[in-house]
């Protein structure tokens, strides 16, 4: 176990050479600093929407909101839509926290020009062409392009981020168990819920 995270460690610092020079502006930021954002829903409720983010680096203007994970996580993006369809058995959840985390940002440094979200998964720093970033498909066809800044998905990603917001507070919507019970087996809450 030593070893491999000697070996991830010392890959990381590599890529980091390799990406030099740059600042780190944080490291774990929002978990001795709350990093808040507010979101006004239609029924006049305020939200405070808060996040802890593993890394912000700066390099020449560009912003990066790092994520670390321990797998393999997959950084396609279909559609913003998507990461919000709680019916999607393939959702991508590591993308959601991500983007996350980069419109959090960007909402709390609205002077930020580039705010770049990215992922360093261990089991993919290893290949020849990593690089931390998402590629979104476009619209129209099959093609993906970098997502190399979140100022431009800034508002679709919070308007269906509103959406979900407005679902949860609504109080004709009841809390309901998802109908599809398979998903249930893995879940951290499942002795909560006691349906498995």
């Amino acid at each position: 176990m030593q070893e491999v995270i000697q070996r991830l460690v010392a890959k990381i610092v590599a890529l980091d050479q390799a990406h030099a020079p740059f600042v780190i502006l944080g490291l774990e930021v929002g978990r001795t600093q709350p990093l808040v954002a507010t979101m006004s829903l239609s029924r006049g409720q305020q939200v405070q929407l808060r996040g802890v983010i593993d890394r912000i680096d700066e390099k020449e203007g560009v912003v990066r909101v790092l994520d670390y994970k321990t797998g393999s996580d997959n950084k396609r993006i279909s559609s913003l839509a998507a990461l919000f369809d709680t019916n999607n058995r393939t959702r991508n959840g590591a993308a959601l926290q991500t983007l996350w985390y980069a419109w959090l940002y960007q909402r709390t440094h609205p002077t930020a020009q580039t705010v770049m979200p990215g992922l360093i998964n261990s089991r993919q720093v290893f290949e020849p062409s990593f690089a931390p970033y998402f590629a979104i498909k476009k619209e129209e066809g099959k093609t993906y392009v970098p997502l190399l800044t979140m100022r431009s998905y800034q508002k679709a990603f919070e308007a269906e981020l509103q959406q979900v917001l407005e679902e949860l507070w609504d109080p004709e919507v009841p809390f309901d168990q998802t109908p599809e019970a398979s998903r249930c087996t893995h879940c951290p809450y499942k002795s909560i819920c006691e349906r498995h």
